[in-house]
């Protein structure tokens, strides 16, 4: 199970689709919508993913537009995932609210600086955001798997949420107790200081997460064995 959330859903195929950042005339901007900005990282072949890109972008270029917009914004997450499929490695920040929200959420994003130079070395290969011109999926469950029961599928959103804001805020924490010095620093010094901060948030996991994570979520549920298997029950 480790393993599984640590690959980030590798098998998981992407959603979402290219589109400019504009909201047509007549469109409903008080509904809510899940939208979702996705950054395709550079992966060349041969090479394993560099995870810790996901934690730069998060934190970043993510973390301070959303702490601009969190009160607009209902429910958000995370997702993490490599596979060699078209793509690739990617990282996307899903989130739940208005059409005219999320259009300023959009460019926001899309006019960051570091993302600009990020784009232009060549470390994100391609970003890109849902359209706003029409609601697609206004459903609390609408993002999550379909083949969940309807109990799962709709409240599943915020479990997710904590979890992403539980690793964001591993990765700000790393980020202070290292005293990182992001002014002006360059890309190859940001790569560094969020490769280590990225090692020692999944060495955290490793070895706390078991009890910190697992053994707390299964007793909210009463130690109720989870089927792993079949005919296989397991309790953390």
């Amino acid at each position: 199970m480790a393993f599984i959330m640590l690959s980030g859903c590798a098998g998981m195929k992407p959603e979402g689709s290219v589109a400019t950042v504009s909201q047509e005339p007549g469109s409903d901007s008080a509904t809510l919508n899940w939208w979702a900005i996705r950054f395709q990282n550079d992966w060349p072949e041969g090479m394993t993913a560099e995870w810790y890109m996901d934690a730069l972008i998060a934190h970043r270029i993510i973390a301070p537009v959303h702490e601009i917009y969190r009160d607009q914004i209902s429910l958000w997450r995370f997702h993490r995932r490599a596979a060699r499929d078209g793509a690739g490695h990617q990282f996307s920040f899903i989130f739940y609210t208005d059409t005219a929200t999320a259009t300023e959420v959009f460019n926001a994003v899309r006019e960051d600086s570091l993302l600009a130079e990020l784009q232009k070395v060549g470390k994100i290969r391609r970003f890109f955001t849902d359209g706003t011109g029409q609601i697609t999926k206004p459903g609390i469950g609408d993002t999550s798997d379909q083949s969940w029961s309807p109990i799962v599928k709709n409240t599943w959103p915020y479990f997710i949420m904590g979890v992403s804001q539980t690793w964001l805020e591993m990765i700000d924490a790393e980020a202070g107790r290292r005293e990182m010095i992001i002014d002006n620093a360059s890309i190859e010094t940001l790569q560094d200081q969020y490769r280590r901060i990225d090692g020692d948030v999944r060495k955290a996991w490793q070895l706390e997460g078991h009890h910190a994570f697992l053994h707390h979520l299964n007793a909210v549920f009463g130690y109720t064995p989870i089927i792993v298997g079949e005919d296989v029950l397991m309790k953390f």
